[in-house]
């Protein structure tokens, strides 16, 4: 999913692990759009894909909270990480503004 109006996308490392450059295509996106890997780890299966898109073209996200979700506040991730439905719950540690500056200053 998109995280930044400069076209970064998150997505898992096991999506992107053979590959390097990529065309993204989905809801939102008028034509498929060019990306590059830019960081990714295995270990916490988690990449980084840098969208080449003009400016103004970028999907909207899915506003889900619009205020600073509070440290220790419950969250819960849905999903297929391996080959079974999987529901993660944890608590909010950091702000996601920190983590995308902290995967871009790797990067």
């Amino acid at each position: 999913f998109f995280v930044t109006n400069a076209g970064h996308v998150i997505t898992n490392h096991h999506v992107i692990e053979n590959g390097k450059r990529f065309v993204l295509i989905g809801p939102g996106l008028i034509e498929p759009v060019a990306g590059e890997v830019i960081w990714s780890d295995e270990k916490q299966d988690l990449a980084l894909i840098k969208v080449y898109i003009q400016e103004g073209q970028l999907p909207r996200g899915l506003p889900l909270y619009s205020g600073i979700v509070p440290k220790t506040t419950d969250v819960y991730a849905y999903g297929y990480p391996e080959t079974q439905f999987a529901i993660h719950h944890r608590q909010v540690s950091l702000h996601a503004d920190a983590v995308v500056d902290f995967l871009l200053k790797r990067a």
